[in-house]
Parts: structure tokens; C-alpha cells; sequence
């Protein structure tokens, strides 16, 4: 068959490119053939004259970091060399390896005992000090051996005291090196602290080092501590160790005008760095200057309310921190809650409230605790009453709790409470407690509220001034109405089984005589029929009583004892009388009971007793028929009320 002859359109090149014969898509196939034949060709030859290829392995994973792998190697050796290090070290001195046995860093690598140095700076002078303090506390060691042992720790110590004595066995080789030191070597220690005292008042190890030179150093010594503390008190007062060095300075150490300037730090450090109004020279911090809120306000009005600001933040956070205790912040908060806004007021009650029955026993502490009854609401109240709980019959001896019990008597409104709570737990210990110079102001205080007559300008003081209406929303008459409710039936009945102890004694002729009078006055709220029954008992008991001896009393009231009946009895006599002035009821009782007696009576020494019943209504007629003619006798004698006595009957005829 005829080859086909080749048209146009079956040109292998229509677009007429440049032929490439390494182009396998536009060359010609003769090129193209060519082109592979002599590629062929090379590559044999290529291959003939090249060495065979070895066949290509698998490549190895690597299962760690090379630069790890480098680093532990390197780490074990340098152990290694450490472990050689120490073998030939133990191997060539028979005393370097005892050391080394005893030594806490043997067998270490140099890097881990640089870092056990750094961790721990001077622990070879501490190490070094705890073996003689073995030795320097013991009793046995003599006082030469003692000196030279305190020597030899302020060798190890010097120029390093404050860095050490924030461990607690360093501190407590110094607190022994003090005690025990002699006056020069005391003094070195002293020359090492000066100008850092507050730094180690602030050490939780450091500061009992203080406490030793507070009680057992000499005067210069406590006043070095005193000069360079008394800037720090706002600091102090509110850190747990400062505070405790701090009280001990202002209650040992400080005078009465020291204590004044370090109560004047508080108010800020312009009072320290300046003159203070209110008193003389002020900035030397000795002397001079305002020593209360009351003398700086008056001087500076202008101060107040910066002041103020400065004590409320300082005692808020002092109480709230449970260091209330201390005698600074217990002035402080006194006067605060004194001179106080409501505002500032509300808060210091809320931070007092829970420690105000813990600190009560304190002249400021008192203060404090009545001040929270007397500003705080009836939830504050309620919290202070919860903390007395149990507790009320031994606050009411004490001479300051006694008046924070008063004090809840006129403020809290809630008298079901105190019924239940304080009156309840008094009753318990009534006769005790009505003899008792600071027992008896509780109940006084029911029956007749703030009296000058039981109550000191002292004690009403720390009472502070009565209820403000603001506080409270009950009025006074009610609130005791309703007190004397509870407090008179077991009051009226330990009367009554006590008669004669009560009426021998101070205080208890005084609540005995206070109780009849409240339950026996005319259109007296909440004392009922039964009440006034109990009270008519009580005074029969007295006038038979009159011709007895009282108890004598316990020696821990101190009071004096009297081996007279009654009607002759400095305190019996004085009951008895006032009794007959205001009650004929009882005048006629113990008229009838001193009959045929009433001479004998006067010259023993109830004069004034026999003379009230002259001048009584019922019984003036029969007094003048028994002492008839005996004016002249009764002028003579020398017994108490004798004179006045005589001179009333001449006057009668």
C-alpha cells in the first residue's frame, strides 16, 4: 500500500517553534530517537566504568536530645570526680575524716554545699554558738567559765547580731549571752542593736532578745530600747512581735510623760518631728505637750479630723488583728470612742465588740467595753452579752467589769435578755455579792440608777455619760421598771434569810436598805403586791434583829470587825435609823423591840438610832416615857449621839 504523503495540518510543528531535541513534546521523533540512543549509550558507559552503589539503610531515630545526653554525661562525671575527690580525702588524713564524717554536707558535691552556704550565711558561727550554749546555760559552769563562753559567742557574732537573730537558736544564744553576760559584755550586745531596735522588735525570732534586755537589763539599756521606739508605736501597735515589746516598754520602762509622747506617735509623725500644742516643749518626746484628744483639740481644733482618721485606721486594724490588749490601743480606742463621729464610732465598735469582755478589766479597757453598749446597736449588744455569758458573777467583782455590767443594765433594751443573762446569774450569789465593794454596784445600779451617793465621779467617768436617745429605743424609767422586776423578789428574799450579815456590812446595809426603799416606794413601777410583802418581812427581820451580833466579815472584804449589837453598829446603826425616819411601820416594830433597852442602847452607841425613834411620830411619846429624866445623863456621856440625844429630850418636856 502507497505510503500516505504528509498534508499541512499533519506538521509536528505547526506553530514552527525553535526544534529542541532535549523538547520531548515538539521535537521530531528522529531526534528525539537519537536523542535517547545516545543517552542510553552514556549511561551504560557510565555504568560500566562507576563502581556498583551500595543499597541505602534505613536512617535511625533519635529517641533523646543530644545536648541532654551531653549534660548528663557531663553531670555524672563531675559526681564522679566529687566521689574520687572525697575517697583520697578520706584515705589521707585520719582527722579529715572524722570531720567529715560529722560534717551535714559530707559526701556533697562542691556546687550543692556552695548553695547550702548561700541558703544558710553564717551557719558556722551558729553551729559554733549552740556548743557553747551548752555549756554557758548550764548552772554548773562557773561565773570565769560563763564570761569567757559569753566572749567567745560575741566573737562569732560580731557585726553579724541582726542578721542572726532572725534563727531562733542564735536568738536564743543571745537572750542567754544577756542574761547571764556581765555589765560590759551586755553593753556590746546593746552597741550591736543600736540604731536597729525596731527592725528586730519586728523579728519573730529577734524580739524575745528585747524582752530579755526589758527584764533583765539596766535602766540605760531599757531607756536605749525606749528612745528608739517611741517614733515606731503606729507601726508597733498594730505587728504581733512589735506589740508585745511595745507593751512591755510603756508599762514597765516608760515614765508618765514617756508614755504620753508615745501616745502622741500615734497620732502621727508630724507630733513626733514638731512641737505639739496643748503643753510645753513637746518635741523632745520626754515632756511638755498634749497628753489627750481632749487637751490637742483644744489647742488645735483645726487637727481633729486628720487625727481621728489616723487612730481609727491604726486601732481598727490593731483590734481586728486580736492585739486590743495592749494599754496604747486601749487608750486610744477610749478616747476615740469619746471624740469620735457616729461614723467612726460605728466602726471601732465593730472591730471592739468581740474583745471588749476580754479586756474589761482595765480602767481603758472598761471604758471601751461600756463605750461599744453605749454607741453599738441592739446585734452589737447582743454579742458583748454572749461574751459575758457565764461570766457575769466574777465581772461584778472586779473593779472595772463591775462597771461594764452597769452599763448594760441602762443600754440594752432587750430586758428579758438581761433578766435571763446578768440578773439571773447575780441572783445566784446574791448575799456575796451585796457585801462586795464592786459586787454591789450592779444591783445599786438597778435600784437607783448612777447615785453619787454609791457611785464615784471616777466611776461614773469610765460609765461615761448616760444613754444618748439616739441609741436606744426604750426610755430609762421603762427599762428599769422592768429591771427591778426580775432583780427584787430573789434580792427581797436573800435580804431576808441575811439580815443581820447584810446590815453589819458596808455595802450590803447600803443594797439592803436601797432594795425595801425601791419596793416600798409610793407609785413605784413593776413592784407588785407580792414584792411589797417581801419588803415589809425584811424590815420586821431587821428590828428583831436590832439587839444582835452581826457576822463578822470575811477577811477579803477587809472590812473592820465590830463586836456590837446591831443598834450600837457603825453600819447597823445607820440603817436602822434611816429606816425609822421614812417608814413608821418599822420605827414602831423596832421600837417595841428596843423597849425597856433604850438607855443601855443609846449609851452603847445607838444614840442617833433611839433619837430618830423620838422623833418619830409613833413612837416619840413612848421613847420620852422610858428616857424620862435621863436628859442630863444622856448630855454627859461620851457615846455616839449621846449629846444630841439629851439635848432632844430636854427640848421635849
Amino acid at each position: 500500500m502507497p505510503k500516505k504523503s504528509k498534508s499541512k495540518s499533519d506538521d509536528d510543528n505547526p506553530e514552527k517553534l525553535s526544534s529542541n531535541p532535549e523538547n520531548s513534546l515538539f521535537g521530531s521523533k528522529k531526534a528525539r530517537k537519537e536523542s535517547a540512543d545516545g543517552e542510553d549509550s552514556t549511561a551504560a558507559a557510565a555504568a560500566a566504568e562507576a563502581p556498583k552503589a551500595q543499597k541505602r539503610g534505613r536512617q535511625e531515630v533519635l529517641k533523646e536530645d543530644p545536648i541532654a545526653q551531653q549534660l548528663r554525661a557531663a553531670k555524672k562525671q563531675k559526681k564522679q570526680e566529687a566521689k574520687e575527690a572525697a575517697a583520697s580525702a578520706k584515705s589521707s588524713s585520719s582527722s579529715s575524716s572524722a570531720a567529715a564524717k560529722k560534717s551535714p554536707s559530707s559526701g556533697k558535691s562542691a556546687p550543692q554545699q556552695a548553695k547550702q552556704k548561700d541558703s544558710k550565711p553564717h551557719a558556722d558561727a551558729v553551729s559554733a554558738s549552740n556548743k557553747l550554749w551548752e555549756r554557758l546555760r548550764s548552772e554548773k559552769t562557773e561565773a570565769a567559765e560563763r564570761e569567757r563562753l559569753a566572749d567567745e559567742v560575741l566573737t562569732l557574732f560580731d557585726g553579724k547580731v541582726i542578721s542572726v537573730l532572725q534563727k531562733h537558736d542564735a536568738a536564743r544564744v543571745l537572750q542567754s549571752v544577756f542574761k547571764q553576760g556581765t555589765a560590759k559584755q551586755r553593753d556590746a550586745l546593746m552597741a550591736q542593736i543600736a540604731g536597729d531596735a525596731y527592725q528586730v522588735a519586728r523579728s519573730h525570732y529577734g524580739h524575745f532578745l528585747l524582752i530579755s534586755i526589758l527584764r533583765n537589763g539596766a535602766p540605760h539599756h531599757k531607756q536605749q530600747l525606749l528612745k528608739e521606739l517611741t517614733g515606731h508605736a503606729a507601726e508597733l501597735v498594730v505587728h504581733a512581735e512589735g506589740s508585745a515589746v511595745l507593751q512591755m516598754l510603756y508599762q514597765d520602762v516608760a515614765s508618765h510623760e514617756q508614755k504620753a509622747a508615745m501616745y502622741r506617735s500615734m497620732w502621727g509623725k508630724e507630733m513626733v518631728l514638731f512641737d505639739v500644742p496643748g503643753g510645753g516643749n513637746g518635741g523632745d518626746g520626754a515632756s511638755g505637750g498634749a497628753a489627750s484628744l481632749t487637751e490637742l483639740f483644744e489647742a488645735d481644733p483645726l487637727c481633729k479630723g486628720r487625727v481621728l482618721r489616723r487612730l481609727e485606721i491604726t486601732l481598727s486594724k490593731a483590734a481586728r488583728k486580736g492585739l486590743a490588749l495592749t494599754s496604747l490601743v486601749q487608750r486610744g480606742g477610749a478616747e476615740m470612742l469619746d471624740h469620735g463621729e457616729p461614723a467612726q464610732r460605728a466602726e471601732l465598735v465593730g472591730a471592739f465588740k468581740e474583745q471588749a469582755v476580754h479586756m474589761m478589766h482595765t480602767k481603758e479597757g472598761a471604758r471601751i467595753a461600756c463605750g461599744c453598749l453605749r454607741y453599738g446597736d441592739a446585734k452589737d449588744r447582743k454579742a458583748i452579752l454572749k461574751g459575758l455569758k457565764g461570766f457575769a458573777a466574777r465581772a461584778a467583782q472586779d473593779p472595772n467589769g463591775s462597771l461594764v455590767l452597769c452599763t448594760a443594765l441602762e443600754t440594752v433594751d432587750d430586758t428579758v435578755l438581761l433578766g435571763k443573762g446578768i440578773v439571773a446569774e447575780l441572783a445566784g450569789e446574791l448575799p456575796g455579792l451585796a457585801m462586795h465593794a464592786h459586787g454591789s454596784l450592779p444591783l445599786l445600779q438597778v435600784l437607783t440608777p448612777r447615785s453619787k451617793s454609791h457611785f464615784s465621779p471616777e466611776q461614773l467617768a469610765v460609765m461615761g455619760p448616760p444613754p444618748d436617745p439616739a441609741y436606744s429605743k426604750k426610755e430609762a424609767g421603762a427599762r428599769r421598771a422592768e429591771l427591778v422586776t426580775h432583780l427584787l423578789p430573789p434580792l427581797l428574799a436573800a435580804c431576808e434569810a441575811h439580815c443581820a450579815r447584810l446590815a453589819g456590812s458596808a455595802h450590803g446595809a447600803s443594797v439592803l436598805y436601797e432594795a425595801v426603799h425601791a419596793a416600798s416606794e409610793e407609785g413605784a413601777e413593776g413592784v407588785s403586791d407580792a414584792t411589797k410583802s417581801a419588803a415589809q418581812r425584811v424590815m420586821t427581820t431587821l428590828a428583831e434583829a436590832a439587839l444582835q451580833k452581826p457576822p463578822p466579815p470575811s477577811k477579803e472584804s477587809g472590812e473592820k470587825t465590830y463586836d456590837v449589837e446591831l443598834v450600837a453598829h457603825p453600819f447597823g446603826a445607820r440603817l436602822l435609823k434611816r429606816l425609822a425616819q421614812q417608814y413608821e411601820a418599822f420605827a414602831s416594830g423596832l421600837a417595841g423591840c428596843l423597849s425597856g433597852k433604850l438607855l443601855k442602847s443609846s449609851k452603847a452607841g445607838g444614840g442617833w438610832v433611839v433619837l430618830a425613834l423620838l422623833e418619830a411620830k409613833g413612837t416619840g411619846a413612848k421613847v420620852k416615857a422610858e428616857l424620862k429624866g435621863k436628859a442630863a445623863e444622856l448630855k454627859k456621856n461620851e457615846g455616839i449621839g449621846c449629846k444630841s440625844l439629851g439635848e432632844a429630850l430636854a427640848k421635849a418636856k
